[in-house]
């Protein structure tokens, strides 16, 4: 296994969840943070097929932050929001064997004033924080 690749399985091992955050980019997370699903989650340590005992992700919970530049309507009278929520969640995340998922939408906060974002993305990452705290050692 790359050095680069153990250290983040290293981590992960070391992590209470993961969260993703992310500006959506057509219909799609950015190239560079499918790559690094593509080469941390694609192991025999990671795969849900493993068992647990060596896993590297069966013990988190992972959440999907996705700020978009476009409104609930637009998504979801196309299906963008289903096929997303399809794609990574069922495609990547529990395929990986994370313990659970949770998704928030960010709906048109991409071109808007930058602390205004930050304070949403904040208080989303609070709350999975006051949840996770009673599991939090």
């Amino acid at each position: 296994m790359p050095d680069d690749v153990q250290r983040e399985h290293d981590l992960l091992l070391q992590a209470d969840a993961l969260i993703i955050v992310f500006p959506v980019y057509w219909w799609a997370m950015p190239a560079q943070l499918k790559g690094w699903f593509d080469r941390v989650l694609t192991s025999r340590r990671s795969f849900s097929r493993s068992t647990s005992r060596f896993s590297v992700v069966a013990h988190l919970s992972a959440h999907v932050l996705a700020i978009t530049g476009g409104n609930e309507a637009g998504y979801s009278s196309r299906g963008y929001d289903d096929a997303m929520r399809t794609q990574i969640e069922t495609g990547i995340l529990n395929f990986s064997g994370f313990r659970s998922t949770s998704w928030t939408w960010l709906w048109d906060r991409a071109l808007g004033p930058t602390e205004q974002l930050r304070a949403a993305s904040q208080d989303v990452v609070d709350a999975i924080v006051r949840e996770a705290r009673p599991r939090i050692k």
